[in-house]
């Protein structure tokens, strides 16, 4: 379990390095984006939170950074992690309820210097590609139009390969991809355009 976790982060990190020093416009870890794990606590499989040590390798050479998690479940980890921050913008569109983490409120959006740079976009079952998309592009538009992020953006996905590619926005220079494993769930949307 060690050399895994060492396997995975290091290449996170290694990735964020290249973006930083400007030897790589786009990084793809394979096995990363364990996004659950906490500073103090393993969660939901995830022993160290790559994503955020990537984040925080990134914030050395850039003001500010986008992370968008569209995998099924919600970066709870990642959001912790810079909830009180306005340097960090965590984006997560994921399944809600009754359903692990059991986090990423609609009215969760950050605290202190941080305030609105949590934005978490709850969703039931029944979305398809086409859907999902056509909500997809506008929020994250808004977010970059609102926020003014820079073109850093970890992006994390979990989903069939089928529906990657209609999930996944055309990458912009300098974008930080992880991309594990696991598979995305049918999902619906509930508009939160008003706390952005």
């Amino acid at each position: 379990m060690y050399k895994f976790c060492q396997s995975y982060t290091g290449a996170s990190l290694d990735g964020a390095a290249r973006l930083n020093q400007g030897s790589a416009d786009v990084a793809i870890n394979w096995a990363g984006g364990l996004h659950h794990a906490k500073k103090c606590e393993a969660s939901g499989f995830c022993y160290v939170n790559d994503i955020v040590l990537a984040i925080l390798e990134l914030l050395k050479h850039h003001a500010r950074v986008l992370y968008i998690d569209i995998d099924v479940h919600h970066g709870d980890g990642v959001e912790e992690a810079f909830y009180t921050t306005d340097r960090v913008m965590c984006v997560s569109l994921h399944k809600f309820g009754d359903f692990f983490p059991g986090t990423g409120s609609i009215r969760d959006t950050g605290a202190r210097a941080g305030k609105h740079y949590s934005v978490n976009f709850p969703l039931n079952d029944g979305i398809d590609d086409a859907s999902y998309e056509s909500i997809f592009k506008p929020i994250i538009a808004k977010v970059m139009e609102v926020r003014a992020i820079s073109t850093l953006a970890p992006l994390r996905f979990k989903g069939h390969t089928a529906q990657l590619n209609a999930h996944r926005p055309h990458p912009t220079p300098h974008t930080y991809f992880t991309l594990p494993r696991c598979i995305v769930q049918e999902q619906w949307f509930f508009s939160v355009a008003q706390t952005l």
